[in-house]
């Protein structure tokens, strides 16, 4: 009988301690970035895959974030892949996955077909989509059809 009093004292008291050690968490929470709708402005490279790169410099995308889905859209505003495209173009690429952390906002995706001109651009089919959107800043990397193509920006 005194065995299992004794048994029972000692659970109430590691309940207690483990009660009394809990906090409501505010304390400790670390802020999370929100993931807002932004347009961002900066250099896009392309790799031509003959040993050059093309530089198209003051591109503005913007991201639009799905939180119900956790996908975002891309939308490319009057982007040029070459040096001898005849035309700008907007191009959007949607369904892209994104992972909300402390420190910033993961992009990915993979065999996404990018719409422009008024349908989709299989040919140039987005795979290997990897970045990062951290505050003011967004950067990553893709395959936009066979041409690495590369990103850094900031908010505007």
């Amino acid at each position: 009988m005194k065995i299992k009093a004794f048994f029972r004292l000692l659970l109430c008291s590691a309940a207690l301690i483990l009660f009394a050690a809990c906090t409501t968490g505010d304390e400790d929470e670390v802020p999370v970035i929100d993931p807002v709708s932004t347009t961002f402005m900066g250099d896009l490279v392309i790799d031509q895959n003959d040993g050059t790169t093309y530089t198209d410099k003051g591109v503005k995308i913007s991201v639009a974030y799905d939180t119900e889905n956790a996908t975002a859209t891309m939308i490319f505003y009057q982007v040029k892949f070459a040096e001898r495209m005849p035309v700008r173009l907007d191009m959007t690429v949607s369904g892209v996955g994104y992972t909300v952390t402390a420190s910033n906002i993961a992009i990915v995706g993979n065999n996404i077909v990018p719409y422009a001109m008024g349908g989709p651009f299989e040919q140039y089919t987005i795979t290997n989509l990897s970045g990062t959107v951290t505050g003011e800043d967004m950067t990553f990397t893709m395959k936009c059809g066979p041409y690495p193509v590369s990103f850094k920006g900031k908010a505007f």
